[in-house]
């Protein structure tokens, strides 16, 4: 039996059905990307492969994609298929998905188990906290923030270690309810209860720039908790540094992004080392030496090697000096 499909206005007709969801083939300018979507880092040479597959041989998983009633289809799941073919200026496939997602966030997380592409720990951990927030509050209280859900969420998960001061009136009346819709969540999301209690304290226990930098995607889940823990080291051994405010932090974090762990954590012993360097503005002789410097790039390279081994004999003897002359 045949279903009928209708196209979007502006729209190529469908190219195949599956569960009566037509695929349609759309230009990157007549989607947008949804702000919550679960992903929130991507790697950038995982990103230069698929964009090298999808040069030779175009995107051939289709994006989901969801009709939100403005002049745009929203993008639900494919945000770097979209990127990419922004980037390559082609056409993308889009199933337009009539499924009734609590979110962006849980679309991803179901494409996510589909295509074994799973999420990372944090990515995991916040599509759990939103997906189930905002299930909470269209069901019990429209005015519950995701801060207040998420204290409730730590006390539902652990009455004992986590009192609340006082329990909503929804929760008290539907307590039951909720724990076997959040168990239910749980089971379906593959994230054990334990798991996201540890999760959820740690979080809560960052310091503002580095939830930021987690919700941000400019860290990882280790990423971050490494950062927190230099962040608030480095505060005890410089209370007052401006390096540590927090508009220079974030600054910081956003220059660790593209890092390994590994190469993460070495960038902080140096800054930290850096940190409990005497600050001092550069002499007048220094800049001009580094002027010169400078400006031997347009020598040929015997004179520009003989010039700058001049120079750095000059800069040494310089230095001796201003040493000769604090001397008491």
């Amino acid at each position: 039996m045949q279903t009928e499909t209708h196209p979007l206005p502006g729209t190529a007709a469908p190219l195949l059905l599956r569960n009566s969801d037509p695929v349609l083939m759309m230009a990157p300018d007549d989607l947008e990307e949804s702000p919550e979507q679960a992903r929130r880092r991507y790697d950038p040479q995982e990103l230069e492969a698929l964009k090298a597959s999808v040069r030779r041989y175009g995107v051939i998983v289709p994006l989901l994609v969801q009709d939100q009633g403005g002049q745009r289809l929203r993008v639900i799941s494919g945000h770097r298929r979209l990127r990419v073919a922004r980037e390559l200026g082609l056409q993308v496939p889009c199933l337009l998905s009539r499924t009734p997602f609590r979110g962006a966030a849980e679309a991803e997380l179901v494409m996510a188990a589909n295509q074994q592409q799973p999420l990372d720990p944090f990515e995991l951990f916040w599509t759990v906290v939103r997906t189930t927030w905002e299930y909470h509050r269209e069901l019990y209280d429209p005015a519950l923030s995701l801060e207040q859900w998420m204290d409730l969420l730590r006390y539902v998960l652990d009455p004992g270690a986590a009192p609340l001061e006082e329990q909503p009136e929804w929760l008290r009346l539907r307590y039951r309810e909720v724990m076997e819709s959040l168990d239910a969540d749980l089971k379906a999301f593959g994230l054990p209860a334990a798991q996201l209690r540890d999760r959820l304290i740690r979080y809560r226990a960052m310091l503002p720039v580095v939830q930021r930098a987690l919700r941000e995607g400019r860290l990882s889940w280790e990423g971050a908790r490494s950062f927190n823990g230099w962040v608030k080291r480095a505060r005890r051994l410089f209370p007052e540094h401006p390096a540590l405010g927090e508009e220079a932090l974030w600054a910081l974090a956003q220059s660790l992004q593209a890092l390994s762990l590994r190469e993460l954590r070495e960038a902080l012993q140096r800054e930290l080392a850096r940190l409990g360097a005497p600050r001092r503005e550069a002499s007048e002789a220094e800049r001009t030496i580094r002027r010169l410097y400078r400006r031997t790039a347009r020598l040929e390279q015997d004179r520009r090697q003989e010039v700058r081994e001049r120079l750095r004999q000059l800069e040494q003897e310089l230095k001796d000096i201003e040493a000769l002359l604090e001397q008491p």
